[in-house]
């Protein structure tokens, strides 16, 4: 047990310093508290059909299955990006797509700008962004979010989402903080479906001269993009996710 002038309490006294501590104290307190619960909306969804390219594409692709998914490696950087551009503007219904970074780059940029471009073509266009990194790029989707089809949410935000204040509150609310969603997936009128290690950036698709992250996707038809669909699905909905 301490005594009194090994307290908190004495520390403050011997000090003088009760006005500066009072005051820290409360901003701390204020960049620490818990967020109001996050409202959903379900004006966003689309109706999706079998009657678009993509599920064209993919019942010609898989006649010979057996009901089974098909699958296609996507190694290099370059594949994975080209992949997800080409889905993009084969897009008729809607698109979900769900990532840890999505970064203010080249590459980022560009498709940003294609998923602007679909959805000016009627397509419902969904995104659900970690928020750890997305305080460079906020402008941006906050932007995005403006247009009537598309609708963008922030998975687990800070209370303060800038500056110092973030990462006061990263501090002293951490077991909320620190879960975090790095879920990578791209599915396009449920049909067709990008999964594995790639975020949006160039240092993943090979557009960095001094970086490459060596990550791997995967491009899925068939069943199993229904799967993938339902989990987004579940992040989307989820209360920890905020408009």
């Amino acid at each position: 047990m301490l005594n009194q002038r090994g307290s908190v309490a004495g520390l403050i006294s011997a000090r003088h310093s009760l006005p500066g501590l009072l005051v820290l104290l409360v901003l701390l307190a204020g960049c620490a508290g818990s967020l109001p619960p996050a409202t959903h909306s379900g004006a966003e969804t689309a109706v999706l059909t079998d009657d678009n390219f993509l599920s064209s594409q993919s019942r010609q692709r898989l006649a010979d299955a057996n009901g089974q998914s098909g699958y296609y490696l996507l190694d290099s950087g370059q594949d994975a990006f080209l992949y997800r551009a080409a889905m993009i503007e084969a897009a008729e219904h809607r698109i979900d797509a769900q990532y840890y970074i999505w970064n203010r780059d080249d590459s980022g940029l560009h498709l940003a700008g294609r998923l602007l471009l679909a959805a000016d073509r009627g397509v419902k266009v969904r995104l659900l962004l970690d928020d750890f990194n997305a305080e460079g790029i906020g402008e941006l989707f906050a932007s995005l979010d403006t247009h009537p089809n598309i609708h963008i949410r922030i998975f687990n935000p800070a209370r303060n989402r800038s500056g110092w204040g973030r990462w006061v509150s990263f501090l002293m609310d951490f077991q909320r903080i620190n879960r975090r969603m790095h879920n990578k997936t791209f599915v396009v009128d449920g049909t067709a479906g990008i999964v594995g290690g790639r975020n949006i950036g160039d240092e993943y698709f090979g557009f960095d001269e001094n970086r490459y992250f060596r990550d791997r996707d995967v491009l899925a038809l068939g069943p199993v993009v229904e799967g993938m669909a339902d989990n987004f699905q579940v992040y989307w909905s989820s209360p920890w996710a905020y408009p």
